[in-house]
């Protein structure tokens, strides 16, 4: 009988998909060392593209498969077509980005893509710097993969779902409160996250009145515009953890930005967003929200509604919103 243990199945490990600037690429292939070293599957191009396959193909493909993105941010990235493209790819599935600084600039080009995201500064490429990063992928993966979410791809590599981040001290993510009704807060008075069942949420206007004003009329057109009324979208299993604006923003027509999500009194969390629909034409809406759960499948957002126009005037108005689970399926 032999003495050696059984086969066992290798642990899955989280895929991480390095998007770059051509001029980066020392620093992506260091930052693929590390990750390796640490358990994390790096890929990058051009250097893990199997010869005769289309480069797009390839950069596509992965971006699908893979768990999150890392983005080694610089002022060329900023400007590039090429990483554009991949953080859209991205947000259409449902990607978890990381953000990370290589020069100390501020997005411009791709402000859009990184409204939200909590970032990780590496100016002085230091592997002690990075680390932060690289304890919250592992705290997050190891996560999900304990649980049994981790998935087979095809060609037998294993995937395993990481979930967003919330940067505390070490890099880790800390539940700080657990509410009945099936949602949480995590991190501290400024860095916080609401978990939610990961599937199609519907979101209903079912009040809103102008502030200090009798006529509502010109409120009624604005809401029509802005296609307020009724919206539905897909939280995936990732996003789910901490959905962010797309939640806010479920069918992504308004062109929204998260500007702070916190805690706020009572148990409730306190959303600040603008959004820049194109139906006004240059002017911007900005909401401030109280957000609670009535359980875990019905959300209510009330608060405020601002908006402004490109002469600087502004109305307000006050705003009620109820979010619907509609099921898994979506």
């Amino acid at each position: 009988m032999s003495d050696e243990p059984p086969e066992t199945e290798d642990a899955p490990r989280p895929v991480a998909f390095i998007s770059h600037h051509s001029s980066q690429e020392q620093t992506a292939r260091h930052l693929k060392t590390i990750l390796e070293r640490n358990g994390i599957t790096g890929w990058m191009a051009p250097d893990d593209i199997e010869p005769g396959v289309l480069f797009d193909k390839a950069i596509v493909d992965e971006v699908r498969q893979c768990d999150m993105i890392v983005l080694l941010f610089c002022a060329k990235s900023d400007q590039s077509d090429h990483v554009r493209r991949e953080l859209t790819l991205a947000v259409d599935n449902k990607k978890m980005i990381y953000p990370v600084r290589l020069e100390d600039i501020d997005a411009e080009g791709l402000a859009y893509w990184l409204s939200g995201y909590q970032w990780v500064d590496w100016l002085d490429r230091r592997d002690a710097t990075i680390q932060r990063l690289i304890d919250t992928i592992k705290i997050q993966a190891g996560d999900d993969v304990a649980d049994g979410s981790a998935a087979h791809l095809p060609g037998g590599r294993k995937r395993a779902f990481g979930r967003r981040p919330t940067w505390l001290g070490g890099g880790a993510a800390v539940a700080i409160a657990a509410l009945a009704a099936g949602w949480y807060l995590l991190g501290g008075e400024e860095d916080a996250e609401f978990k939610i069942l990961a599937g199609s949420w519907t979101r209903e206007l079912t009040a809103h009145a102008a502030v200090g004003a009798e006529d509502d009329t010109a409120a009624q057109a604005l809401f029509a515009s802005l296609d307020l009324e009724s919206a539905r979208g897909c939280i995936g299993a990732i996003e789910s953890t901490n959905p962010g604006i797309s939640f806010f923003d479920l069918d992504g027509r308004n062109n929204c930005s998260m500007e702070q999500f916190s805690p706020g009194d009572d148990s409730k969390m306190l959303a600040e967003f603008t959004c820049r629909p194109a139906v006004l034409d240059g002017a911007t809406v900005t909401f401030a929200l109280d957000v609670a759960p009535e359980r875990n499948t019905k959300i209510l957002a009330d608060g405020n509604l601002t908006v402004r126009d490109s002469a600087g005037g502004q109305s307000l108005y006050e705003v009620e919103f109820h979010y619907f689970y509609s099921g898994k399926n979506c």
